[in-house]
């Protein structure tokens, strides 16, 4: 089989042709051809989607939220980092090491993109998140985009003898004024030791959304774990006592339905409650898992693998839904059968591949690939469904770098639940 104009044509070679026919054969029986290495320990999807985001803009394209032009994005520049520094510390490599610094340094320059004086990520067009009519200006920095921003930077310091002194410093001064600013500007106490984190830096968004304190918290928590040596001590207290309030807070907030924790969305008297998504949904398992595995005081009511457990009832059958599938979870504002968003997949085959469950990562790799268009052009839903049930085949970089995260977890760490050591 030799390539043609963009099109295969067979050649009379019986063993080449009886080769290709197998594996055409393989796919079309929807196989997962995820064994296969382009280089290093990089799967074809994952080397494939990387090629998505153009070294020198990785953050850029459009988004859902606003259609009107390409934008770039810091949460898709950190799960890029993210990725990559898991990649180049497996196999150190040119590339990740060019798109490791670019997206450091595109970070680090756009920390204070609103001007306050201050460090912090968001979105890069105005927003009224929750309906309210307080409409957020363009680059508001969001608690959630944060914290995978600190992710981001904190695996991009893993990795050994890669940052100057210089850099490395930067990077991580830059991080304990984020997590200082959130702990003293961004906390809403509840009572003596509980409390969470606001949506955003607005007032406006003095908020209970369980997902952005989670993730958030689990950031704290791995902070004080690896760097307290920077901190003085009212800054440990400070982390340390953030971090354990809002574990008690979730831990009081779980339900469980099968043995596996769940969350409303929203805990606020102005909106109703609705039990979160599924990306939401892995936000608060995955923040959660951070918190454990670094170290947190608090013990957790759910285990990891009841963590897994939950993500079971987002599954019916060869299906996957973008809310649980259980009736008592029903309400007016929440359609059961919605298809999970490219979003909260990305996120769920991330937390599987963290958490050890290769086989749940496959599932959730193969439905991607059967339902959500031709890798690596993913849709955000599947592709006779679109945004908002709007058929739209556009690739969205924020939704698909989740995506790109859950393989990067899967190709190059090991069960980092587990086992996972950030380097001092």
């Amino acid at each position: 089989m030799i390539e043609h104009n963009g099109r295969f044509v067979m050649i009379r070679v019986t063993i080449t042709v009886q080769l290709v026919f197998f594996i055409v054969i393989l796919n079309i029986l929807g196989c997962s051809s995820h064994d296969n290495r382009k280089y290093g320990h990089a799967s074809i999807e994952y080397s494939e989607l990387l090629s998505k985001f153009p070294v020198d803009n990785q953050g850029k394209g459009f988004d859902p939220l606003d259609t009107s032009a390409e934008t770039q994005q810091a949460s898709t520049y950190a799960q890029i980092l993210s990725s990559e520094s898991f990649h180049y510390a497996e196999s150190p490599n040119e590339e990740s090491s060019k798109r490791i610094r670019e997206a450091v340094k595109w970070l680090l320059d756009n920390a204070d993109l609103d001007k306050d004086g201050k460090p912090g990520w968001g979105f890069p067009f105005a927003w009224d998140a929750f309906g309210d009519g307080s409409v957020n200006p363009v680059n508001q920095p969001y608690t959630i985009d944060t914290a995978i921003v600190v992710i981001g930077m904190l695996d991009s310091l893993t990795l050994k003898e890669f940052w100057p002194t210089w850099d490395r410093e930067k990077i991580l001064y830059c991080l304990r004024d984020v997590l200082t600013r959130w702990c003293s500007e961004v906390y809403t106490k509840t009572d003596t030791d509980r409390g969470y984190f606001r949506y955003s830096t607005n007032p406006a968004d003095d908020y209970d959304v369980v997902n952005v304190s989670s993730m958030f918290a689990g950031c704290l928590q791995r902070f004080l774990a690896n760097y307290s040596n920077m901190l003085d001590r009212y800054e440990i207290d400070l982390y340390g006592n953030r971090a354990d309030a809002i574990a008690k807070y979730i831990n009081d907030k779980a339900v469980y339905h099968s043995d596996g924790p769940f969350w409303n969305y929203i805990d606020s008297p102005i909106f109703s409650t609705r039990v979160n998504d599924l990306v939401h949904h892995v936000y608060i398992l995955f923040g959660m898992e951070m918190y454990r595995a670094f170290g947190g005081r608090e013990s957790l009511s759910w285990t990891t693998n009841q963590g897994v457990i939950s993500l079971e009832l987002f599954f019916v059958g060869p299906k996957l839904f973008n809310y649980p599938q259980n009736s008592s979870f029903a309400n007016p504002l929440v359609d059961l059968n919605d298809p999970a968003n490219l979003w909260g997949i990305g996120m769920m085959m991330a937390y599987y591949a963290q958490a050890g469950r290769i086989d749940k990562f496959e599932q959730c790799l193969q439905i991607i690939k059967t339902e959500y268009g031709w890798f690596p052009n993913i849709t955000i839903f599947p592709e006779n469904e679109g945004y908002f049930h709007t058929k739209d085949s556009t690739f969205y970089p924020r939704f698909a770098a989740h995506v790109l995260y859950g393989l990067a977890s899967n190709d190059f760490l090991n069960s980092r639940f587990i086992v996972h050591q950030d380097i001092r």
